[in-house]
């Protein structure tokens, strides 16, 4: 509106670059304000291996775990069982 009613101050380059910082902030509040109404309800519904349904009963049922003992006669093999455990245990 000033603009188009020749108020100086509009027509400045200090209005133009305080026009960009305002723009600026206003993309960074939209961001922010995105980020908490989408992550914070996925955090809400999160579920665990204990978490129970509507009746009380487990949501996921798992096997019991098994222990398998084993000797290791190479390095190649042993290197193997790193890397599976390393990305078992990054999941």
């Amino acid at each position: 509106m000033g603009r188009l009613i020749g108020v100086p101050y509009f027509l400045s380059p200090q209005a133009h670059d305080d026009e960009k910082v305002d723009a600026a902030k206003l993309r960074k509040a939209k961001k922010e304000a995105l980020e908490s109404t989408q992550v914070n309800p996925s955090l809400q519904i999160q579920r665990t291996t204990q978490s129970d349904n509507w009746q009380g009963k487990n949501l996921l049922e798992l096997s019991p775990i098994k222990r398998i003992k084993a000797i290791i006669n190479t390095g190649c093999e042993m290197s193997i069982i790193n890397k599976l455990e390393k990305s078992a245990k990054e999941k």
